[in-house]
C-alpha cells in the first residue's frame, strides 16, 4: 500500500511539475523584450537601425503607454510603438526625455504663457530659473575651447503643458537663441 502511495504522489508531482515548467516557459516567451522590428497586424514589417519597440507579456505592441524595463526605468512609447526621439509629455502628463525615459516632476512645475513671454535674448540663466522654474529637460551641455577663450554651452526645454514648449540656448550663462511655440 505504501508503494502505490508513493508511486502516485511522484506522478502527481511530475505533472504538477511539468505543468508550472510549461506555464512559466510559455510566459518567458512573450517576456516584454525592445526590438527594432516592428510587425503590423496585417504582418508587414519594418526594421528600424536607431528606433525601439517595445513586445509586452500578452505578444502586442506598447503604444501611448509606459512600460518598465527590467532595471525599474519607466519609458514612454509614442502611438507609432516607437520610442520618441525628443523630449516631450505623455498623454497622461507627465515628462520624459528624448530616449522616452520618464522625467520626476520634483522641483519642477509648468510655466504659463505669460511666464515665458517675459523671456528674453541676454537674460542670465538665474533670471530664466526666477521666471520658468528648474528646466525640465537638458538636451546639451557642453564646454568649447576656442581661441578667444571658453565657452560654455547648455540647451534646455521647458514644456507648458498642452500649451506648448521653449528651447533656450545658453551660451556662457546667458540666453542666446530661443526656439519652440506657444498656443
Amino acid at each position: 500500500m505504501k508503494r502505490m502511495k508513493s508511486a502516485t504522489m511522484n506522478k502527481a508531482k511530475v505533472i504538477l511539475t511539468s505543468a508550472v515548467m510549461s506555464t512559466l516557459m510559455a510566459a518567458s516567451a512573450f517576456a516584454g523584450t525592445w526590438t527594432h522590428t516592428y510587425t503590423s497586424p496585417d504582418g508587414e514589417s519594418a526594421t528600424y537601425s536607431t528606433l525601439w519597440c517595445y513586445i509586452k507579456d500578452d505578444g502586442t505592441y506598447a503604444q501611448n503607454e509606459w512600460v518598465q524595463d527590467a532595471d525599474g526605468t519607466w519609458y514612454w512609447v509614442e502611438f507609432d510603438c516607437t520610442l520618441p526621439v525628443t523630449s516631450g509629455i505623455s498623454t497622461d502628463g507627465f515628462l520624459y526625455d528624448s530616449d522616452g525615459r520618464y522625467i520626476p516632476m520634483e522641483g519642477r512645475f509648468f510655466p504659463t504663457v505669460e511666464q515665458a513671454s517675459a523671456v528674453t535674448v541676454g537674460m542670465s540663466y538665474d533670471q530664466v530659473l526666477a521666471i520658468l522654474g528648474q528646466e525640465h529637460v537638458r538636451s546639451d551641455n557642453h564646454i568649447v575651447f576656442t581661441n578667444e577663450g571658453i565657452t560654455s554651452y547648455a540647451v534646455c526645454t521647458w514644456f507648458f503643458g498642452a500649451n506648448g514648449k521653449y528651447r533656450l540656448e545658453f551660451v556662457n550663462g546667458a540666453v542666446s537663441d530661443i526656439y519652440g511655440y506657444l498656443h
